[in-house]
């Protein structure tokens, strides 16, 4: 039901069902040379894969890492294994070079007036198209 709508409402040419199907495997599919562009806000093995399937010269948007609240420093976590720490990036505001990628943990406004609408502004947008 969700893919549906994500399809025909924003007009997704693309959905992966994470549950059901193998995300990296099918990004992978899907951009062969990688993607430009991630936001990222799950953490854990999500975030290892978005990293895997970062194009050369690739920007990631770290907005949260979902898997991983309650954050406690002390537990080992699916994300404590990973390259980049998602906790650090986030709440430190990080800026990460990785070659010729960049990891962006600033990624939220510091007024979040400024947003407010955004989500109808962005579905009237794909509504339109």
């Amino acid at each position: 039901k969700k893919a549906k709508m994500l399809k025909e409402k924003l007009g997704c040419d693309h959905v992966i069902r994470y549950k059901e199907e193998d995300v990296a495997a099918e990004l992978k599919k899907l951009a062969p040379d990688g993607l430009d562009v991630i936001l990222e806000g799950v953490g854990g093995g999500m975030l290892q894969t978005a990293l895997d399937c970062l194009a050369q010269k690739g920007r990631l948007l770290q907005i949260g890492y979902i898997s991983e609240y309650p954050h406690n420093p002390e537990a080992e976590t699916e994300t404590s294994k990973n390259e980049i720490d998602a906790a650090d990036i986030f709440w430190n505001k990080k800026t990460i070079r990785r070659g010729d990628q960049i990891i962006y943990g600033n990624a939220w406004p510091s007024d979040f007036s400024t947003v407010e609408g955004s989500k109808d502004r962005v579905l009237r947008l794909f509504a339109e198209k």
